[in-house]
């Protein structure tokens, strides 16, 4: 059996490195041909824990294109490929629909398609009658096509895939009980079924849904929280030992912001939905509001520490700077934001193990060039940690806080990672909303 992987960017990267690892045939097409480069000397810009092992164990294993040509051979297409966000943020299916208009050409009688990409309900629907129509093939038939969305947490992700259920859908019975197999051969999963696409394309809507909506409440209980100068992690955590429905109440953390590719795209797929089909998308947006405003929150906490401690702040630390921990993705880190804001007044010093400073510099549009660690938080007196990076040495934070003795220094906790594993000493004051 032979698999090509089309697009092969974060996730298709993910996709085509453990399948090949498994023992199957993979190829990977991609439109960058930067990208197919890379991936064809075994490297990657990707920070993923365990992805380097698999790329130099598939080195030799995985050719990459950029003409679909390569591909016609292929047994099993999955699809990969972006639906980002348009300026007036509807969703950019067009990349999609390319990919159908590539593919059908090719598609060798009784191929199995299996689209992945992010996409609103009927995407899947037009992709089949792009191939049904245009080029004379029958679902079911001629070839097979199922959506199975993608559903993998960035700094997991590798053995989220390996271990996650994998989500088929389709309007065709026989390319439901196609990729099943397909996904059970490959990874040996557990697979559940549904038998529409929309119901399929619905569920990694839903999923990112629930967890922006889930952050936004717990931002809004920080918030409070922070005024009544309570410990939001109490709160919550004594909230979620109530049973509710087959499980229990599960209000996640919050945090300095959301950010990613995907949480700040997939709800608002579905608050355009909502309003097209006449009902209101209102909910899901001032969720987006409330998370996208959370970076502004710390900004504002950290000036009323300065001013109530008259504090002459000389340098400000940023430390961990992606969106998330164990990545390297600064799509739409909150860090970034509060990086633009107080660089306006304060002389900014940056760190992060992963993220290089050649690619903070790029997102925030102006030369950065990183400190080390040590030099972060003894010559600062306001530190923030936008994430925590496992590779960050927590003994070594606490030795090199603790070089400041003569001077007051604001620990800013963005992730709420640090508050009851590292010791500060009484001139650290600690701050996490």
């Amino acid at each position: 059996m032979k698999i090509a992987v089309i697009g092969v960017g974060y996730i298709g990267t993910i996709i085509s490195q453990v399948i090949s690892s498994n023992g199957f045939e993979v190829i990977g097409v991609d439109s960058s041909k930067k990208n197919i480069d890379k991936l064809s000397k075994g490297k990657c810009d990707i920070q993923e824990p365990g992805l380097e092992k698999l790329l130099k164990k598939n080195k030799s294993k995985i050719k990459y294109y950029s003409d679909y040509s390569y591909a016609k051979d292929c047994d099993v297409f999955l699809v990969t490929v972006g639906t980002p966000l348009t300026k007036n943020l509807k969703a950019n299916l067009s990349e999609v629909k390319n990919v159908a208009k590539c593919l059908a050409p090719i598609l060798k009688d009784k191929a199995i398609v299996c689209l992945k990409s992010t996409v609103l309900p009927g995407t899947t629907e037009e992709f089949c009658k792009i191939i049904s129509n245009n080029f004379k093939k029958k679902i079911g038939k001629n070839f097979y096509l199922a959506f199975s969305p993608e559903r993998l947490a960035e700094g997991n992700a590798i053995n989220e895939f390996k271990n996650l259920p994998i989500v088929v859908g389709s309007d065709d019975k026989e390319s439901i009980i196609k990729v099943c197999n397909f996904w059970k051969k490959v990874l040996n999963v557990k697979t559940l079924k549904i038998n529409t696409y929309k119901g399929a394309e619905l569920t990694k809507l839903a999923n990112n849904l629930w967890i922006d909506q889930n952050i936004a409440l717990a931002n809004n209980l920080a918030m409070i929280c922070s005024q009544y100068e309570i410990d939001v992690n109490q709160v919550i955590t004594a909230a979620n030992s109530l049973p509710k429905g087959k499980s229990f109440v599960n209000i996640l953390n919050s945090s300095i912001g959301v950010g990613g590719h995907c949480l700040t795209k997939d709800p608002l797929f579905v608050a355009n939905l909502l309003d097209d089909l006449g009902y209101s998308g209102k909910m899901i947006r001032e969720a987006r509001k409330i998370n996208n405003l959370m970076p502004r929150v710390y900004i504002n906490k950290i000036y009323s520490f300065i001013k109530s401690n008259k504090l002459n702040v000389k340098k400000i630390s940023m430390i961990g700077l992606s969106f998330k921990s164990d990545t390297n993705d600064l799509r739409y880190s909150p860090m970034i934001d509060i990086f633009k804001i107080l660089f306006r007044k304060f002389d900014i010093m940056t760190y992060d193990p992963i993220v290089s400073s050649d690619d903070f510099s790029n997102a925030v549009g102006k030369k950065i060039n990183h400190f080390s660690l040590k030099n972060c938080l003894i010559k600062s007196e306001i530190i923030i940690f936008g994430c925590a990076h496992k590779n960050i040495s927590k003994i070594q934070i606490e030795q090199f806080l603790s070089m400041n003795k003569n001077k007051l220094v604001l620990f800013v906790d963005g992730r709420h990672a640090y508050r009851n594993t590292i010791k500060l000493k009484k001139n650290i004051s600690y701050m996490a909303i």
